[in-house]
């Protein structure tokens, strides 16, 4: 039921982000009751959306803002959330409505600020003989 939601808590923090490619630390979000425990009976529909910068332009394709699940026993686990963005650090706020069809008010989290690189890092080896 929605309106025994309380909350949600970042169970896994997403992380690690390449412009364009999914997350190598995609985000878990937990739903939780007004006793902060898990609603296990929880089947309801997570929202992530980018909410930093200009410089972050979309989240899943260059254009997106948000992403869906569904929560199954509590949790919406994300798994393949990607972050379009210039070199800079970009935000994602996951929500839950508690009104009809989608509507206000929300139930929200925030993560924390998540540092989009351009390119993927690589290791170089040089031997000298």
């Amino acid at each position: 039921e929605v309106s025994s939601i309380a909350g949600l808590q970042l169970e896994v923090s997403p992380a690690l982000a390449v412009n364009g490619q999914a997350l190598r630390t995609q985000p878990i979000v937990r739903v939780l009751s007004l006793s902060s425990n898990t609603l296990l009976a929880s089947r309801h529909v997570v929202t992530a959306r980018l909410i930093s910068s200009s410089s972050c332009k979309g989240i899943g394709s260059a254009s997106n803002l948000e992403m869906s699940v569904t929560a199954q026993q509590g949790r919406a686990v994300f798994s393949d959330i990607s972050i379009f963005a210039e070199a800079g650090f970009c935000s994602l706020q996951f929500l839950i409505s508690l009104g009809d069809n989608g509507s206000a008010p929300f139930v929200s989290v925030d993560s924390q600020p998540i540092y989009v690189m351009q390119n993927s890092p690589s290791l170089t080896l040089q031997t000298h003989l």
